[in-house]
């Protein structure tokens, strides 16, 4: 419960506890008042009626005791007046009595308020003989009418009274509260990455003083992220990229091309070209560094008017005239044709073109390839091109298969995605400090027809097609029904592509999911891929729109692009998940200072950092140094069928 409402809470229930005990007090000291009143009445009343009675029975005259009783009784509020023989049985001589007569007010008044019998006598003598006793009883209703009217008097004035006391105390604490309520929203806010600047003010010096604390603190963080942030970046810019073109270099490269070869997932359809660019060191040392860079700088504009840089096309600088271009999700004939169009647009390069042009070799990353295998073949198709006179040459395993692709229409991937079969492979995520769950990743396979098809290529197509959508929803379908039979239990976290958050039917659709199914939603966590986030418009107001409903937000393989954390500051973001190349250069002083450095700064900002894909004990000691808040990889335990574990 916010503080504001605990407050008025404890306010509102003090001032009612007052109200309800000053009442309560009141009325039990105006009961003793009037009770002792009412007894003092019923004495007095029997010792004004006991002179004429008494002659009446020294003269043993009945009628005339009869009718002073009569007309006592009669004209007063006496529930009771009995004469009473002095002999053993204390027999009535005469009695008049009638507690018909209500008081006219509340039952549950005279409840909590019973009374006793307020009655008073005397007795008779005649010398010092006892001929009788009198009793004179007061009714009820008239202590019930008296105290009944000074209650509601006293009720109404306390009630206003409280009131006054309410509303003051409601405008202290709006007084205290304002401030506080500044500086937490302010708090609310340096955690998503924005600094503003505290303007309330509460005209009390204490709080004053607070506020000018943490305006200078909100200052003092700021400064601190965008240097931490510009110091990071250029760490990880002089450690990953050349220092002429700014390209990825070839430390990048080799880990780049690790990771796709040592994929979990089924083959990764991708190709790689290398650009040679023929005595490009002789053109630097004749034509100077300038032309040298305007070579450079026609290479990769070429790759971009082509198909243009991004995730599915990365380049790399891998030495002073060799450039390389991975091409992730592309098919045979895709990878030929690629290879065409910059081979026809390096002709038009004339500085390059005097010093002998440029050469391309490409080739298809086969299933059976490692790192070092596919760079050899490269390297031969390099070799054919040079000594052949061509301008490329694309290795025979590409021509072989060119043409082919897995689906060739909208209608064939929408198919398909409609019959797959969906099944999910767990792998746990663990803390670093104690080995505990922290949550279990879903990896997704797909099999049509009963053959297990690329996921890979499903969602390539399904980019290219623009039914990402469609895809993720028959995934958390699938995911929705497996947590209702309670196959899926805890957090859990799976892949979802970034597209699909443009389209608004599979927004409306997950919500309403999210909606049917909070316990789902509180222990999912969706996790989006960098380089796709950074291409979606819609990921900030997305991201806090299912976020309010529960689920976590993750940025997989960050760092796989030249991306920073500024990117996503706008973003409810609480895991990130590090690209897995930065733990296999785990001698790299400079790389481990990159890690430390950003596990340190997303722990300040509330963020979770995983390092996945831990295969060796010295992986999970440098993620253990670094601070890395949780791990994930064939060390810790490899991925399992969801259906071998129910």
């Amino acid at each position: 419960m916010k503080l504001s409402r605990q407050l008025f809470v404890i306010h509102s229930l003090i001032i009612t506890l007052l109200v309800a005990g000053y009442a309560w007090l009141s009325l039990l000291n105006v009961r003793q008042l009037t009770v002792q009143e009412l007894v003092n009445q019923s004495n007095t009343a029997a010792q004004y009626l006991s002179d004429p009675l008494h002659l009446a029975l020294m003269s043993a005259n009945q009628e005339l005791y009869q009718a002073k009783i009569d007309s006592f009784y009669d004209a007063g509020n006496y529930s009771r007046i009995s004469l009473f023989a002095a002999d053993a049985t204390k027999s009535v001589l005469y009695q008049r009595t009638d507690l018909s007569a209500t008081a006219g007010v509340p039952l549950w008044f005279q409840t909590i308020l019973p009374l006793e019998v307020i009655m008073g006598s005397q007795e008779l003598y005649r010398g010092i003989d006892k001929i009788g006793e009198l009793e004179v009883e007061i009714h009820p209703y008239a202590f019930y009418q008296f105290i009944w009217r000074q209650f509601t008097d006293m009720l109404s004035i306390t009630i206003f009274v409280g009131l006054i006391a309410w509303a003051l105390g409601l405008a202290l604490f709006n007084i205290v509260l304002r401030p506080i309520s500044a500086v937490q929203r302010q708090a609310a806010a340096v955690a998503n990455k924005h600094y503003p600047q505290i303007e309330t003010r509460s005209g009390i010096a204490e709080f004053e003083q607070l506020i000018q604390a943490h305006n200078d603190m909100t200052k003092q963080i700021k400064i601190l992220f965008d240097t931490q942030q510009e110091r990071m970046d250029e760490l990880k810019h002089s450690v990953y990229h050349d220092t002429v073109s700014g390209l990825p270099n070839r430390e990048y490269f080799n880990s780049a091309i690790t990771d796709v070869i040592n994929t979990e997932n089924d083959k990764v359809h991708c190709g790689l070209v290398v650009v040679h660019l023929t005595n490009l060191g002789k053109l630097k040392l004749e034509q100077g560094f300038p032309t040298y860079k305007t070579v450079l700088e026609f290479v990769k504009n070429s790759v971009e008017r082509t198909h243009g840089l991004g995730k599915n096309i990365q380049l790399f600088q891998l030495n002073e005239q060799e450039m390389g271009v991975l091409l992730l999700h592309f098919g045979a004939q895709e990878i030929v044709d690629f290879t065409k169009d910059i081979a026809k647009q390096m002709v038009d390069c004339t500085p390059l073109k005097i010093y002998g042009g440029a050469v391309l070799g490409a080739v298809e990353l086969l299933e059976t390839d490692t790192n070092k295998s596919l760079l050899k073949r490269v390297d031969t198709a390099l070799k054919h091109a040079i000594t052949q006179g061509k301008r490329f040459y694309v290795d025979s395993s590409v021509v072989n298969e060119a043409g082919s692709t897995v689906y060739g229409s909208k209608g064939e991937l929408l198919a398909a995605m409609e019959t797959a079969r969906v099944e999910f492979f767990l792998q746990p995520v663990v803390s670093t400090s104690q080995n505990t769950l922290l949550f279990t990743e879903l990896y997704t396979k797909l099999t049509v027809n009963d053959q297990a098809v690329s996921l890979g290529t499903v969602i390539t197509m399904a980019e290219k097609f623009d039914v990402t959508a469609v895809l993720d929803q028959r995934t958390l379908e699938e995911l929705h029904k497996h947590y209702l039979f309670g196959a899926v239990a805890g957090k859990v976290s799976i892949n979802v592509s970034a597209f699909s958050l443009k389209s608004e039917e599979f927004m409306k659709w997950l919500v309403e999911m999210l909606e049917s199914s909070p316990g789902l939603a509180n222990n999912l966590i969706m996790e989006f891929d960098e380089i796709d986030l950074s291409h979606c418009q819609t990921a900030r107001e997305a991201s806090f729109r299912i976020a309010n409903m529960g689920v976590q937000i993750a940025i997989d393989h960050f760092g796989r692009g030249s991306s920073s954390l500024a990117r996503f500051s706008d973003m409810k973001v609480h895991w990130l998940k590090l690209d897995s190349r930065y733990i296999n250069h785990e001698d790299s002083s400079a790389n481990k200072d990159y890690l430390s450095m950003i596990c340190d700064l997303v722990d300040k900002l509330g963020v979770n950092a995983v390092i996945p894909n831990i295969e060796t004990h010295t992986q999970l000691d440098l993620a253990k140094e670094v601070g890395a808040y949780g791990v994930q990889g064939f060390l810790i335990a490899k991925p399992l069928s969801i259906y071998e574990q129910i």
